[in-house]
């Protein structure tokens, strides 16, 4: 079965650079890139992601909302958050909700991506 990563990051240049990298470590996956949580959320019905990337800015508390739901529906999701804009607050947070790997930005490619691999393993 074809992996399914989906990539929320409202700014376009930043999400371009991580869907390359995923698409260099994973190029069977399907990959979907939009810009907010609420595009997020009508992917996420349609085809649930194996792999959530995610950068909370601007809207946390949308990010924390949209991993609820799918906490809620028992979504079997790999959750990485990748921050532009950090606090210990949103970082435990969002830790309590589930999250797989927190990483600040700007975060190393070859860091992200070993966290995407191993997602898909």
């Amino acid at each position: 079965m074809t992996a399914h990563v989906l990539i929320v990051d409202a700014d376009s240049s930043a999400a371009s650079v991580t869907q390359a990298g995923v698409g260099r470590v994973a190029p069977e996956a399907t990959l979907d890139v939009v810009g907010s949580t609420r595009e997020a959320w009508q992917r996420a019905q349609r085809h649930h992601p194996d792999v959530l990337i995610i950068d909370p800015s601007p809207d946390p508390f949308g990010c924390a909302r949209l991993i609820g739901l799918l906490r809620e529906q028992h979504v079997p999701v790999r959750i990485i958050v990748l921050a532009s804009r950090s606090s210990p607050a949103l970082r435990r947070d969002l830790e309590r909700l589930g999250v797989t790997d927190y990483i600040n930005k700007p975060a190393p490619l070859p860091q992200l991506l070993q966290k995407v691999q191993s997602a898909l393993t």
